[in-house]
């Protein structure tokens, strides 16, 4: 083709640039859909298993938090009984130090009876610790050695506790020797340490055990009638 003009004109050529097929773009929206709908149909599933889940782990903590108590009860009701029976009284005297001061000099022993009432259990104590008082004053701490106690037995344990040079005021040191004439004294006792429950074949052990023997008056003790003390299943 000739234009006027007298230059020849060329045709340029267009770049090719190809536009995603409209099949694959609905596949693509497709797929996704089909994602997300998986997806909520999964989630009442999910919802639900969770749910069922969280229901038998309570159901198997309350059922072990029941046999905790039940087996705790079992524990607690078949405890020993402990009663005081005797207080010996040594010594007791009051003298003076190098300064001037009042010094206590004391030497008793308390005989406590343990009584195992129960035909099926028996018991392994201690050691156990145990700490004195007579009319409020704290006399050395000792030791009990450890003892096993048949079924349906009653066991004496003695408790022997020594001071020597214990600081005290005078007026209450005075006060002392005179009510451990009169047999008038005030005795506080207190043990404490572990005990191992034994049932048949079974054995329980690590079993916190505190007795408390709180105010019991001498008088009371020298009668015969015995003194009868608080026990726990408590480290407190």
């Amino acid at each position: 083709m000739t234009v006027a003009g007298g230059g020849n004109f060329k045709r340029q050529k267009t770049p090719y640039r190809p536009s995603p097929a409209p099949s694959s773009v609905g596949s693509y929206y497709s797929s996704g859909d089909d994602a997300e709908a998986q997806r909520r149909k999964c989630r009442p599933r999910c919802t639900k298993c969770c749910a069922w889940t969280s229901l038998a782990i309570g159901a198997a903590a309350l059922f072990a938090l029941a046999c905790s108590l039940v087996f705790y009860s079992f524990l607690v009701a078949n405890v020993p009984r402990v009663f005081v029976k005797n207080l010996e009284v040594h010594s007791v005297t009051v003298g003076k130090d190098a300064k001037g001061d009042a010094t206590l000099a004391a030497d008793v022993t308390v005989v406590l009876n343990v009584t195992n009432a129960n035909g099926k259990i028996w018991f392994v104590y201690g050691p156990l610790t145990a700490d004195v008082a007579l009319d409020g004053v704290n006399l050395a701490r000792s030791e009990v050695a450890a003892f096993r106690q048949e079924a349906r037995n009653t066991t004496g344990v003695a408790v022997r506790s020594r001071v020597e040079a214990l600081e005290i005021e005078e007026a209450d040191g005075d006060d002392l020797v005179s009510n451990s004439a009169r047999r008038v004294l005030t005795l506080d006792v207190w043990l404490s340490g572990l005990v191992e429950y034994h049932v048949r074949e079974r054995v329980v052990s690590g079993c916190p055990f505190k007795v408390m023997c709180q105010h019991a008056p001498q008088s009371v003790l020298d009668s015969g009638l015995g003194f009868e003390c608080n026990v726990r299943m408590s480290p407190l």
